[in-house]
């Protein structure tokens, strides 16, 4: 676990709504997000985490929690639950799609007989797939584990033959992609449809997909964001280009 300095919790304190502050529990041993000198980044003013503790943790200490959540539960169609329950920086502990790092949802609310994922975003963009990046191979010189196209072809790393270098390590994305998008497991595209920020959008539904099919209720994916027309994700969603082939 990292350690955390008062004075580093003192600047994210600051930066967070003092409503959402209790929906937080232990301040060191929260799933912060982290830069790559794992030094906390909801202190920033634009901070996506510190936008999601802000509404979603609010709404989690708030009395009229149910009454809120329902509201936005008949916006998307579906009927009002009793009690609702909230987990920030929420993780599938059963890892139905065998991820070697389980997606880390910003916010899951959940009943008995429905559920909400929630991906909280303010000036950012979809995370893109890190097998396209470069990588320290077996010989001592650098590669990508993917190619960048969806197409059978031999990972350096593992030298292990499959058309997604994910599949190929046993996550289980493409099982679930041909009942969500247009595309079939067993052709071949060019450039893979989930190369850039889409993979992250892609990830977020195929796991609810497959929650949905192993709890036997639904399981929806909500994007809550900062909706402003020099924003990324606003201009994406008004081109209706957030996710390809939806």
């Amino acid at each position: 676990m990292p350690a955390y300095s008062d004075e580093e919790l003192s600047s994210v304190r600051s930066n967070l709504f003092e409503s959402g502050h209790s929906a937080i529990g232990d301040w060191f041993r929260f799933p912060w997000h982290l830069d790559r000198n794992k030094r906390i980044q909801a202190h920033k003013t634009q901070s996506s985490q510190a936008l999601a503790i802000d509404v979603f943790g609010t709404i989690k200490t708030s009395p009229d929690k149910d009454r809120i959540l329902n509201v936005l539960a008949k916006r998307i169609g579906l009927p009002p639950q009793a009690d609702w329950q909230v987990d920030l920086e929420w993780e599938d502990l059963e890892n139905i799609l065998k991820e070697k790092r389980r997606t880390q949802v910003d916010v899951r609310l959940s009943s008995d007989s429905v559920e909400i994922l929630v991906e909280c975003k303010f000036t950012e963009s979809g995370g893109s797939c890190s097998q396209v990046n470069m990588k320290d191979l077996k010989d001592g010189t650098k590669g990508r584990q993917c190619n960048g196209r969806y197409e059978p072809q031999s990972n350096p790393v593992n030298d292990i033959l499959s058309s997604c270098a994910l599949s190929g390590k046993g996550i289980r994305y493409w099982e679930f992609v041909p009942d969500i998008f247009n595309y079939n497991a067993s052709s071949e595209y060019d450039p893979c449809p989930f190369r850039r920020g889409e993979f992250q959008w892609m990830r977020n539904l195929v796991l609810a997909q497959s929650r949905s099919q192993h709890l036997g209720k639904p399981v929806n994916v909500l994007v809550a964001y900062a909706d402003h027309p020099s924003l990324y994700l606003s201009k994406q969603l008004r081109k209706g280009e957030l996710v390809p082939d939806l």
